[in-house]
């Protein structure tokens, strides 16, 4: 018996789209007007964009018998048993329709949609007709907390917890300025979660204002507590060693470097954190404490039967209260913030209010509130229309507010299937891939994808399906991908996310790709800029691969920069593209030149003398000495295009051509 919702779990690669589409056509087919009734939601502008797109060329194709439109004619007709005629009739009649009635074909993001539902509730919420919708959450944080912080008066109770703040980062080693951390640690009132929590938060606050004095001294005393416990274990194992059998920790091998010598070395500094590897070689063997001929001479019995017990009871130990130290640490190193969470909070609502204006990130607790538990809420009745059928792609990315207030809707859709008249077409559809999830920044839960049999009281309600196979890729990097992460989903524990992993080739033909692995070390990697220049241009130049088609990815901001200036030097016939590359402080041409406008005001100025130095080869000596004879009285442009000539620089060829820009500038 088919399910009325069915999940598809598609990795990169897979179809996801081209399975969404088909969806949404054999539900048309089931009744040309199908699509007042489905609501399919997407992350981003550009997928929704796609896939209205996707949906409507294809409608288009299906009617017109187009070659491109074969694989969607083939599944839809085996899937739902239907001759071509029917479809291309169907097809015609739901794209003319669609195109009449375009408001009721609800593609939209996530976002979008809520507000919708948002705006059509607004008298029910008191929100005011008019009042507009803020996305950029960061600048009117920023500017709530700087209010904050102006409306400061003596005496009051939010001072003294900046001063507190301020004092405990300066004992810390960090700067006193404590707004930037202040403002970045606000960010937090955005999250679901703390909406989820923030009622609460603020009434236990309004019960007891000393709550987090009193919160602080009680992790204190764990975390000193946990240290005396540490030096009382290890004063007990000092005592089994020395007292009762007459050894010497600083006899065992590796003791002062890294074994019990340095244990006690690191305790006496009050570095409690720290422990030396060696112990945990102490603890798996008796053959590691001595040297050959300090175990011939003392024997291992002891070490066997008495130390290595005792030793192993200490890191036991040692990792419980290390645990306790490390949790009281990342708390209090917190709590100063979160006291202030509810102020910023309060400054920001005040602002909102003020300006008339309303927050984007509010709207998901908003309208969960509103809905509450009731089974059927009627604030899905204010959509305008009756929902039967919801499609949800990028399911990875849904937090849990979102996934509540849907859970709602779906419910309300799932009771609308029957299977007999569904003619192989599915009730509402969710697709996503639990690896690549990326929206954790927006609170993103992929483990609601990945338990999503647990969330409906009945399994039979779900059907759980995997789109196995990879038509982008080539073979070698498919089967590379299927080797390296079953292998990585053991190593990490990872089994249950990475569970339908494996994937089959969908490209038919020689097995084509290539991947090329190399470790290599930080001065290694820096050398290797060159290499991948070059493995770039062999790629465009041997093998004919497009500029276009060719990515590449780096750790960090700064790794790009320098492969960036890589190519410009040694292959400036290679354009990239990328974010640093259009900055123009990037650019070796215009910096020289900012360079050479600068030294026409300080032409002794040494730092700038340097700087063009390293731009155009020659010593700082060489650069000074011709920035000396420059005659200035010139026109500024001239006397630019002399410091570039004179210096060597080798992009003044290029500088001279444009010269007539320039001065027009």
């Amino acid at each position: 018996m088919p399910a009325p919702l069915t999940v598809y779990r598609a990795s990169a690669g897979a179809g996801k789209t081209f399975r969404l589409v088909v969806e949404y056509i054999k539900l048309l087919m089931l009744r040309p007007d199908n699509y007042k009734h489905i609501l399919a939601v997407t992350f981003t502008k550009k997928a929704t964009q796609e896939m209205k797109i996707r949906i409507l060329s294809q409608l288009y194709g299906l009617k017109e018998g187009l070659h491109s439109s074969d694989s969607y004619m083939k599944c839809i007709t085996e899937e739902m048993n239907i001759p071509e005629g029917e479809v291309r009739k169907t097809a015609a009649q739901s794209l003319a329709m669609i195109l009449k009635d375009y408001n009721h074909f609800r593609i939209e993001t996530i976002d979008s949609f809520f507000q919708s539902v948002l705006r059509n509730m607004a008298r029910e919420l008191d929100i005011s007709s008019n009042m507009r919708v803020e996305i950029n959450g960061e600048q009117v944080k920023d500017k709530a907390v700087d209010q904050l912080i102006d409306n400061l008066e003596p005496g009051d109770r939010l001072v003294e917890c900046l001063q507190r703040f301020a004092n405990e980062n300066m004992e810390d080693g960090k700067t006193w300025n404590i707004i930037s951390s202040l403002k970045e640690f606000g960010s937090s009132i955005f999250s679901d979660f703390y909406k989820s929590h923030s009622a609460d938060y603020k009434s236990r606050m309004r019960e007891n204002p000393n709550l987090f004095v009193g919160y602080k001294s009680k992790l204190y005393a764990i975390k000193g507590q946990a240290q005396k416990n540490i030096l009382a274990a290890a004063e007990s194992l000092r005592v089994l060693i020395e007292d009762t059998h007459g050894l010497d920790i600083n006899m065992f091998k590796y003791s002062s470097n890294s074994g019990l010598g340095k244990l006690y070395e690191y305790l006496l500094k009050g570095e409690y954190m720290k422990i030396p590897a060696t112990l945990y070689k102490y603890a798996a063997g008796e053959n590691e404490w001595f040297n050959k001929k300090d175990a011939a001479r003392y024997g291992t019995a002891v070490i066997a039967n008495s130390l290595m017990p005792a030793l192993q009871d200490y890191l036991r130990i040692h990792e419980r209260m290390i645990h306790d130290m490390t949790s009281s640490n990342v708390l209090l190193s917190n709590l100063n913030s979160l006291e202030l969470l509810a102020d910023i909070e309060a400054a920001v609502d005040e602002s909102n209010l003020k300006a008339n204006r309303f927050m984007l990130s509010s709207t998901n607790q908003l309208l969960s509130e509103m809905i509450g538990e009731s089974d059927s809420p009627f604030i899905y009745e204010k959509i305008g229309t009756r929902v039967e059928h919801l499609m949800i792609d990028e399911f990875q990315d849904t937090s849990t507010l979102q996934w509540r207030n849907f859970k709602k809707l779906l419910l309300e859709s799932m009771s609308y299937y029957d299977a007999e008249t569904a003619r192989g077409s599915v009730g509402s559809m969710i697709v996503g891939d639990v690896k690549q999830s990326i929206y954790r920044w927006r609170d993103g839960d992929w483990n609601i994808l990945n338990g999503i049999k647990g969330e409906f009281a009945n399994d039979a309600d779900t059907d759980v399906r995997t789109l196995g196979t990879n038509y982008r890729s080539e073979a070698n990097i498919i089967n590379f991908n299927n080797g390296f992460f079953n292998r990585a989903k053991q190593v990490v524990g990872i089994e249950s996310a990475y569970s339908d992993v494996t994937q089959q080739v969908g490209r038919t033909g020689e097995a084509c790709g290539e991947i090329e692995i190399t470790m290599l070390t930080e001065e290694e990697y820096k050398a290797r800029h060159l290499m991948i220049a070059q493995k770039v241009s062999d790629l465009m130049t041997k093998y004919g691969v497009k500029a276009k088609d060719i990515a590449i990815l780096g750790r960090n901001n700064s790794i790009l920069k320098d492969l960036s200036k890589t190519f410009m030097e040694h292959f400036p016939d290679i354009h990239v593209v990328s974010m640093e590359s259009f900055m123009l402080n990037t650019s070796s041409a215009v910096c020289a030149i900012i360079c050479a406008l600068r030294l026409t005001q300080k032409p002794t100025d040494r730092i700038l003398l340097a700087t063009l130095a390293q731009y155009s080869g020659m010593s700082e000596v060489e650069v000074a000495k011709s920035v000396a004879g420059l005659n200035t009285r010139k026109p500024i442009f001239d006397v630019v295009e002399d410091i570039l000539k004179d210096t060597g620089f080798k992009y003044y060829t290029i500088f001279r051509e444009r010269k007539p820009e320039f001065i027009k500038l």
